[in-house]
């Protein structure tokens, strides 16, 4: 756990490094606010202007996506709309994770057991308390639950173009995001259950 927030805290410098200034850095400051405009709207139980929701696409291209790159997860789901605080499904993704493993002495375990092993609980919760510093507090993620297996087409994960598939992950993994808000008290921290098939 001692590297994971080292490691979370490079890709933070990167990430402004290449807004560093100008037109870059205005980019980056108008998708900001882009983003909070329709996050605010989404939680007040509106819809986003046509115009908001294109500047909000282009803002998801141009900065958001970066942002939300984990290099080890695959998907990170947000969930929390009509609940009381954020929660989020992890999936992992498969290579990245394997050759983590291989480097930190757990290349061994199978997939299944790798997503429950509280090695990769800590590294994922390093990337999310970092994400959760940029962020206002009630959008913060305050628990989270990886996935014991890789998204796929075959599941029903993920579209035959590899598109993820939101509804039906969630869909499909509806106990174990109502799990998440099971233990009110736990509404401080990025815990919570580990993983689920």
């Amino acid at each position: 756990m001692a590297g994971a927030p080292r490691i979370f805290e490079k890709i933070q410098h990167r990430v402004m490094a290449m807004a560093g200034g100008g037109i870059k850095r205005r980019i980056f400051d108008w998708a900001l606010k882009v983003g909070r405009r329709a996050a605010t709207l989404r939680r007040a139980g509106k819809q986003p202007s046509r115009l908001l929701k294109l500047q909000h696409a282009v803002a998801d291209r141009l900065v958001f996506a970066r942002l939300r790159s984990c290099p080890h997860a695959a998907e990170i789901v947000v969930y929390g709309e009509g609940r009381p605080y954020c929660s989020a499904l992890v999936a992992l993704d498969g290579e990245a994770i394997a050759e983590w493993a291989a480097d930190n002495g757990v290349g061994q375990l199978p997939f299944p057991k790798l997503a429950a092993h509280d090695q990769v609980r800590a590294l994922i919760a390093g990337y999310i308390q970092e994400t959760n510093r940029r962020l206002p507090r009630w959008e913060t993620i305050k628990r989270f639950a990886i996935l014991r297996r890789a998204l796929s087409v075959e599941e029903g994960d993920l579209t035959p173009s590899l598109k993820f598939k939101r509804r039906a992950v969630t869909a499909k993994h509806r106990d174990l995001l109502e799990s998440l808000y099971d233990d009110e008290s736990a509404t401080t921290s990025t815990t919570g259950p580990s993983a689920t098939a």
